[in-house]
């Protein structure tokens, strides 16, 4: 809507002049924020639509999109425009907090591209992490390997296997060539073509590559309000929002996620619980209180 506003800049002038009662017309200093802003937002417009334009993105489609945020905040930093820098600075504060609790299960799943490969990984933490990025990559090999050892034991192989044989299963995959960038390339079906030459290797890229990609409104990603729950969530009837709460709590429990959690720790939960003890619009207390009033409104009737 911005950028369509822009294009007007000279009729809202106009109307200005011939309209007396218009007395809110942006001064120049206005359309020019606004243009540069305008500018900066279109990386998350573009971004957002190539979720929305491929009917099943996989996961490692999300770390390099994600990495091209992180560049594009880092450089708004340095911006001369201190109204511009301090919005950039408020973004990466947010950007930060998930980053540092997903940033890994994101690189594994840009291990498992073998278009890519360890790739992506060195060229990107290259620019995040300058002298310590060759530490930053090996620790996402050193997941890679531990996951490997808890999958192999899951699928009933042998668990006397040797870690530094597991360990070279991993290391045979990424010392092979990098496969040609094709933009038709179904990665599942690769994997799913190699699960003999990559028998446990493949198990994994199965459950890490279909974890699931959502999109939300930039206003809403970058928001420090807090959660704001819709009117059409908050009057959700109390069985269904009930059910929902179950789901998750199913979701997040240990029987479910050993091998995950068992690598990547409790962060994730930390990070549940940071985003549900946010200021505004909590929406466990939310969702609560609409069960309590839908329940109130059905013993009414």
């Amino acid at each position: 809507m911005l950028d369509v506003a822009i294009l007007y800049e000279e009729v809202f002038n106009r109307l200005a002049i011939r309209v007396t009662q218009y007395t809110c017309l942006p001064t120049s200093l206005h359309w020019k924020f606004a243009k540069e802003i305008c500018g900066k937002l279109k990386l998350f417009n573009s971004i957002t639509e190539v979720f929305f334009g491929t009917k099943y993105p996989t996961a490692n489609e999300y770390f390099p999109k994600i990495c091209q945020i992180k560049v594009a905040l880092l450089q708004w930093i340095e911006s001369s425009d201190e109204l511009v820098k301090r919005m950039a600075e408020n973004m990466l504060v947010k950007f930060e907090k998930y980053w540092r609790v997903v940033h890994k299960m994101m690189g594994i799943a840009a291990v498992l591209d073998p278009r890519y490969k360890t790739n992506l990984l060195e060229y990107y933490y290259g620019v995040f992490y300058g002298n310590d990025a060759d530490f930053q990559v090996k620790s996402i090999r050193q997941v890679c390997y531990e996951l490997l050892y808890d999958y192999q034991l899951k699928m009933n192989k042998d668990s006397r296997s040797e870690s530094a044989t597991l360990d070279a299963n991993v290391d045979v995959y990424l010392e092979e060539e990098v496969l040609p960038r094709s933009p038709d390339f179904d990665i599942l079906l690769w994997w799913k073509l190699n699960d003999i030459k990559y028998t446990t290797l493949q198990v994994i890229a199965r459950d890490v590559l279909t974890i699931p990609v959502s999109t939300v409104a930039s206003e809403s990603a970058f928001s420090t309000n807090g959660h704001i729950i819709s009117p059409h969530r908050s009057r959700l009837h109390w069985t269904t929002l009930e059910a929902l709460m179950y789901a998750r709590s199913w979701l997040w429990s240990p029987e479910n996620n050993v091998n995950l959690k068992s690598t990547m720790g409790n962060e994730y939960a930390i990070l549940l619980t940071e985003m549900e003890s946010d200021d505004e619009g909590e929406l466990l207390i939310d969702g609560a209180t609409s069960i309590s009033n839908s329940r109130l409104k059905d013993e009414d009737y």
